[in-house]
């Protein structure tokens, strides 16, 4: 860059090396690049970088600009489709991550696509989207994890419970999990299992309050009346929207 300042593929270089240590600076070499050259990878790794940083318009604006340049950049679009979730663009989210599926069929691309339809509560188009992904890659966590919600969502108890039990075996630790394989053991009236992984729920974390108020319920059911007396008084203190609830939360 001394020698020969006005050589973007210099300053795209530097931009890429410093984008961990100095995002600002990393920001400032990219776009001069970007200016030398409208057309240098340096915009790509720009618009990363401003996904990175969380600055979804800006990225949003650079992946447009990569697109026009290139309609066959399968990266690009899925990209885009991200930027557009974050915005809340679902349905521009949902064209970005079909067109880079076209493309180039990612699992990646797959199993976001998936959580967008499953945003726009379209569980069927959501576990097609997921059983790809795992038909492709079957230990995919994130695509157990939207699976199982997809099911959850078309109440197809069984097949979810199982997903739930696998998704806990892998992480023990996730107390959304437990909630939601509670709420299955509740509704197949299954109260001892279902207050086992309400109680783990909220061991995990306490201020669950939709774990707490389903366990008061089933403690209710079970005659354990003043334990549900406690955690109803608990759950309502955290979340006062869950009262009159006769049914488990989602």
């Amino acid at each position: 860059m001394r020698l020969v300042p006005a050589f973007a593929p210099a300053a795209a270089a530097v931009g890429r090396l410093l984008k961990d240590s100095d995002p600002t600076a990393a920001l400032a070499e990219l776009s001069a690049a970007v200016q030398l050259d409208p057309k240098s990878p340096a915009l790509s790794s720009r618009a990363t970088l401003y996904l990175s940083l969380g600055r979804f318009e800006d990225a949003r604006r650079d992946y447009d600009k990569i697109i026009e340049n290139d309609a066959a950049d399968d990266v690009a679009f899925a990209n885009r489709g991200v930027a557009n979730e974050k915005l809340g663009d679902l349905n521009g989210a949902i064209r970005d991550y079909s067109r880079s599926i076209e493309l180039k069929g990612t699992i990646a691309a797959y199993v976001n696509r998936g959580n967008v339809y499953e945003k726009l509560k379209q569980p069927q188009q959501a576990l097609a989207d997921f059983n790809t992904a795992l038909g492709s890659d079957p230990k995919n966590f994130p695509a157990l994890v939207g699976k199982a919600g997809a099911e959850y969502d078309l109440n197809m108890r069984v097949a979810s419970l199982d997903d739930f039990t696998r998704i806990i075996a892998a992480n023990p630790k996730d107390a959304v999990a437990y909630l939601k394989r509670g709420n299955l053991h509740f509704d197949l009236r299954e109260l001892a299992a279902a207050l086992s992984d309400y109680s783990d729920a909220v061991r995990l974390d306490p201020e669950q309050g939709s774990a707490l108020y389903n366990k008061s319920l089933v403690e209710g059911r079970l005659g354990h009346n003043a334990d549900a007396l406690a955690d109803r008084r608990r759950a309502l203190a955290l979340d006062p929207s869950l009262a009159g609830e006769v049914e488990h939360s989602q």
